[in-house]
């Protein structure tokens, strides 16, 4: 089967490696590893993440508004040449395909967050809930999460097919990562990815601030570099392979995952949980992505924004580290087992296989 797969952003791949980049490419592979056929239509710059024999790449190639128009012109051929469709949701997308006529059964809408519904902005809450409208009733959908399914059915009581797709990995270098452990009593947070605006950022560093005053510990972050920080070494953008090169080297090591209470923290599925639990790495997590992280019992969780549990949740794993560490291998063989893209994506692959 083919199925044809559109970005509705110009830039998308342009700012390199972030999580819609790193979701688009997984979703690619996980439709590879099922025995599909892609047809990738996006801007410039995809080549240099999605990858393989079973890709045919449409590049946009247009500037400004225009690219939309050439954008949306392809799309509506390349629908007739393929299986199926699946094409990112952004608020305005649905009303495009329904002016075009791209719409039905075989047309899924990927929604990943629902984007809007917390602006101050009336008008911008209103178009973003008839968005969601317009899309459950003349779309399938896809979501990350099953509180994502539920956001989507609340706001749509008529609906065709939602289902979850839940975020996965791919099993790089990371899933052959061994962790540099030792009786010192040195320790280290650490965090990778960007630096998302729904994370409580000041409470981390707070944290880490406090606990220097009464254990060795150190914050190391990879992904984006802030103003230079005593507590805090900052080790900017990485790839997989540097990333665990680096990771490998630093002792006693605590993976954080800081995320706050807000609606697309809860909503979400992010990447980054997999990649975490198949590091083999102890991890503290925020309870606001209990729902999605659950099926991995090795995470400490915190109350979302709570400085004082994080703090005894950082110090309750460095006192049993060992003990930790060997929790961790069994949400490592989980995630390796159940979690991959090509796991993920199977379920779905098997549901549409009737479409044909």
């Amino acid at each position: 089967m083919t199925i044809l797969y559109a970005l509705p952003t110009r830039a998308f791949f342009l700012e390199g490696p972030c999580g819609r980049v790193t979701h688009a490419s997984g979703f690619c592979t996980g439709l590879l590893e099922n025995g599909e056929q892609v047809t990738l239509l996006a801007g410039e710059g995809a080549d240099e993440f999605i990858e393989g024999p079973g890709v045919a790449y449409q590049q946009v190639g247009s500037k400004g508004l225009l690219w939309y128009f050439s954008f949306f012109k392809r799309l509506f051929f390349l629908n007739k040449k393929n299986n199926l469709c699946v094409i990112r949701w952004r608020p305005l997308v649905p009303f495009f395909l329904l002016i075009i006529g791209v719409f039905g059964k075989t047309v899924w809408l990927e929604i990943n967050t629902i984007t809007g519904l917390d602006s101050k902005i009336r008008l911008i809450r209103w178009l973003s809930k008839l968005s969601i409208v317009l899309s459950a009733g003349f779309f399938n959908i896809i979501v990350v999460s099953n509180k994502s399914k539920r956001n989507v059915e609340r706001l749509s009581w008529f609906h065709r097919e939602i289902v979850v797709v839940k975020n996965g990995f791919i099993a790089g270098p990371i899933s052959n990562l061994n962790i540099l452990t030792s009786k010192r009593n040195n320790f280290n947070l650490i965090y990778f990815g960007r630096r998302q605006s729904y994370y409580d950022w000041d409470m981390v560093y707070q944290s880490v601030k406090e606990l220097k005053k009464d254990m060795k510990i150190d914050l190391h972050v990879f992904g984006f570099e802030e103003n230079e920080m005593d507590d805090v070494f900052f080790y900017g953008a990485f790839n997989q392979e540097t990333l665990v090169a680096r990771l490998a080297e630093i002792e006693n090591p605590i993976l954080i995952l800081h995320a706050d209470n807000s609606e697309v923290a809860r909503s979400g599925s992010p990447m980054k949980m997999f990649e975490y639990a198949a590091t083999g790495i102890p991890s503290i997590i925020s309870d606001s992505l209990k729902e999605q992280s659950g099926a991995f019992s090795a995470f400490t969780y915190y109350a979302a924004g709570d400085k004082a549990e994080f703090m005894d949740g950082v110090k309750c794993i460095c006192k049993s580290y060992s003990r930790e560490v060997e929790r961790a291998k069994v949400s490592r063989g989980l995630a390796l087992k159940e979690y991959t893209w090509g796991a993920s994506v199977h379920n779905w692959c098997n549901l549409v296989s009737s479409y044909k």
